[in-house]
């Protein structure tokens, strides 16, 4: 007669076990739960930061692109026109090297043609990647080298690179618990739900090891495209106050503009804002030949003392 109370007491214990085993099954799966959604969440985040700064990037290196175009090719037109007029009387030389303003000129005509012909196809998004390219690379293309361009491209890639695979918002293999267990089955079912609960931990916290590593590179390329869309926009501010210092010294400069110019014209040329105009086209001349992005998609080193170079050189000028 003991046997089967001693049997019925073993099946109690054994259910109770199961019980237990089946609650913290639960709390194990609600675990894994929330680490699958906070991995999920993080992803999200760092997905939207690097298109966001993509976005950013592309704005920045358009308008650095246009404002090189836009704002150089009207300043040095109206410099080399002057200066021509200013050495076919002879008595200028001394104020203007042959060298420079020759290739001032090859620039302004390529520059002239580029700004021509983003004006036909502005709408192509050819256009667009051709002033983000504009924007990061230097005057050498004009020579037929189209090398520098590959930096933007560099860029890009690296965004394409990190992206590429599997879409990590989505999980494999993580069972979901019905959301409401009864009594009976944590009683009959504890063992096989605490296994199915440990295996579900063990993929969210690879899951989450995955999407934190994804997170890392994303991340990296987040603060690479950051780090070109701050330089870019540092040299646009850069192009207005260098176009802003030109437009003031060309004024001081008595009109020479007419297609006569007056034999004592150069008794009346202030000397000093010529100087300055000259001054400021070498300074757009060395941003137009600073590379922003290297071969890589880096920015350079070169585009930073550029930068601060020109910049305290014009806050020297406007205090004088």
């Amino acid at each position: 007669m003991a046997l089967p109370f001693i049997v019925g007491a073993m099946m109690i214990a054994a259910g109770m076990t199961s019980y237990m085993k089946g609650t913290k099954a639960e709390d194990t799966n609600q675990e894994a739960k929330e680490m699958v959604n906070e991995a999920r969440h993080n992803y999200c985040v760092a997905r939207n930061r690097l298109q966001k700064a993509k976005t950013r990037a592309c704005d920045s290196l358009v308008g650095l692109g246009q404002a090189k175009v836009r704002v150089f090719v009207k300043d040095m037109i109206s410099f080399v026109h002057l200066a021509k007029m200013l050495k076919a009387d002879g008595r200028a030389s001394d104020l203007l090297a042959d060298e420079p303003l020759e290739e001032i000129c090859k620039e302004v005509k390529y520059m002239s043609r580029l700004s021509a012909d983003w004006r036909k196809r502005e709408k192509e998004e050819a256009t667009v990647r051709e002033k983000m390219a504009f924007g990061a690379c230097s005057m050498i293309p004009m020579e037929g080298n189209t090398k520098p361009f590959g930096g933007v491209a560099a860029l890009m890639a690296r965004k394409r690179d990190v992206m590429a695979g599997k879409d990590l918002r989505q999980v494999d293999g993580v069972v979901d618990f019905d959301e409401d267990i009864s009594d009976l089955t944590f009683l009959l079912n504890g063992f096989e739900l605490a296994k199915k609960a440990d295996e579900n931990l063990e993929k969210a916290k690879h899951y989450y090891v995955e999407v934190k590593e994804a997170n890392q590179k994303m991340n990296l390329v987040s603060d690479a495209f950051q780090e070109a869309s701050g330089r870019a926009n540092l040299l646009i501010d850069l192009i207005g106050k260098v176009h802003e210092n030109f437009h003031k010294a060309m004024s001081q400069l008595p009109n020479v503009m007419e297609a006569k110019v007056e034999a004592d014209i150069y008794d009346k040329v202030n000397l000093d804002a010529w100087a300055k105009a000259w001054q400021l086209v070498m300074m757009m001349q060395k941003i137009l030949h600073t590379l922003l992005l290297d071969e890589n998609g880096s920015v350079t080193q070169a585009s930073y003392l550029t930068y601060h170079e020109i910049k305290n050189v014009i806050g020297k000028m406007t205090t004088h």
